[in-house]
């Protein structure tokens, strides 16, 4: 039986940042998460090397190509002498390739170039893809796409984003060298998503609502871009991350919206695996708000769409092991912002969950997340970078005394009991609740001690728990299975 455990990190107060600050100055660490502040962004750069954690950063007049072990050390640095200003979507030895585009006051696209660059900054080729001016379709600034394929070529994609209804979009395959080899219109129903496989450069459409058609998938020849067999599934999805795993089966990873839901009222669907030879849903993951949050009247929760949907929000090294963030605020628009790190299995299965939670008030936006080679996950923002593992203790930070309070929760699974051990500084008396998948409380308990503290779950039904300990003011949530 698979563990599942959860984290909670409260940073309550933003990270002071000063601009002479160096970068990633470690901030917090525990068992399973390490944190590191820096005053810069970190943009995730994509490799044909799973294996390597790059990222690019801007500075006033100087950008990095920086390499990081999986435990957030520094390994390489490059000080990248580009002549452009837009982020890199892939690197390859000392070549660096980048996406330039200029747009309208509109936001329709003016001119789209592809260049490539070696670490000095020498300039490769700089290739123009699209004039707007001179095209008879126009397309939206935030829907440009690129990506490196399988045979070091790079495919860039431009579309509309628009999931209602018929669509138009843009292929266009250029060579190792910057030369155009073809490029195709492609009329489909719905928002486009490019992903790759063996044979085809693959289409898959992102539709709103079932009245405006069906999510299909469009087969597009890697020899000369033309169309050459389209599908459909029965129902339509809604998404924005797409990853393939095969030839086969494909991620999808939706919006973050709210789903109404009979049984428990208020749930989202985090994402699905698709089978795109036979049009059937391979396996969905559900997580319900009410279990995450647990405040009360859910009426009010207010899902945020994903952004930059550019850059990796879904991501695997293994397939027992796939990692997808969600954002989302606890009551409404002005209160705290949380972001849900979920881990499931190729069925769908959950393996863990975690929250790290921002500071009130304060946007924060995640630049893109790399599973790791040893099981974990980086997260990285517009001033911070993360890794998080998935054993350890379940803890709070409090960064104004820097004091760690941490409670254990065990045997998990457990059978007719638990114990719960907590580790802080001033303890005073808390409590435990647990709660059942549709978030009600089932027990409750008081915790008059550090260690010692059993509860009895004995008449509890086989099942996944979730349980809140107040501690001094704060929460700690998780998880703990009953089994008999």
């Amino acid at each position: 039986m698979k563990k599942t455990c959860f984290l909670f990190i409260l940073l309550a107060i933003a990270f002071s940042l000063s601009v002479n600050a160096q970068i990633l100055d470690s901030v917090f660490s525990d068992n399973n998460v390490l944190v590191k502040q820096s005053n810069k962004s970190f943009l995730l750069v994509n490799s044909d090397n799973h294996a390597e954690n790059i990222f690019y950063t801007h500075y006033a007049d100087t950008n990095k190509i920086i390499k990081l072990d999986d435990n957030l050390n520094i390994i390489d640095s490059v000080v990248y002498k580009s002549n452009f200003s837009r982020d890199l979507f892939f690197k390859k030895n000392n070549l660096n390739y980048g996406l330039y585009y200029t747009a309208y006051s509109n936001n329709n696209i003016d001119t789209v170039k592809i260049y490539c660059e070696d670490d000095n900054g020498v300039l490769l080729f700089n290739t123009t893809l699209y004039i707007g001016s001179s095209d008879t379709i126009n397309f939206e600034s935030i829907c440009v796409n690129a990506y490196n394929t399988q045979g070091n070529k790079s495919i860039v994609l431009l579309r509309n984003d628009f999931a209602l209804g018929s669509n138009n979009c843009k292929l266009i395959l250029v060579d190792s060298v910057g030369n155009i080899e073809y490029s195709n219109i492609f009329n489909v129903i719905g928002t486009p998503y490019l992903f790759e496989t063996s044979q085809y450069y693959n289409l898959i459409t992102s539709v709103k609502l079932a009245d405006f058609g069906s999510t299909y998938v469009y087969n597009i020849r890697k020899k000369d871009l033309i169309l050459e067999a389209s599908s459909c599934f029965d129902k339509c999805y809604f998404f924005n991350n797409v990853k393939p795993i095969n030839d086969s089966l494909v991620i999808i990873s939706g919006f973050d919206i709210a789903i109404y839901d009979t049984i428990s009222n208020n749930h989202f669907e985090a994402s699905s695996i698709l089978n795109i030879h036979s049009q059937t849903l391979h396996s969905q993951y559900f997580y319900y708000t009410d279990t995450i949050i647990n405040h009360g009247d859910m009426g009010y929760v207010h899902i945020l769409p994903t952004l930059m949907v550019e850059r990796n929000f879904l991501d695997y090294y293994t397939t027992n092991s796939i990692y997808k963030y969600y954002r989302f605020y606890e009551y409404n628009y002005t209160s705290r912002q949380l972001i849900g790190l979920y881990n499931y299995d190729l069925n769908g299965g959950i393996n863990f969950f975690y929250i790290v939670n921002f500071a009130y008030g304060s946007m924060k936006q995640l630049f893109g997340i790399k599973a790791t080679e040893d099981g974990g996950v980086i997260l990285s923002s517009n001033n911070w970078i993360a890794k998080v593992s998935e054993d350890g203790l379940l803890s709070i930070l409090n960064i104004e005394t820097q004091e760690k309070e941490s409670i254990k929760v065990y045997p998990n699974p457990a059978r007719d009991y638990i114990n719960v051990d907590i580790e802080c500084t001033n303890f005073k008396a808390s409590d435990i609740e647990l709660l059942d998948m549709q978030g009600r409380i089932v027990k409750k308990e008081k915790l008059n001690a550090k260690q010692g503290n059993r509860i009895d779950v004995s008449s509890l039904s086989v099942g996944t728990y979730s349980y809140n300990v107040s501690l001094n003011g704060k929460t700690i949530r998780g998880k703990v299975i009953v089994g008999k």
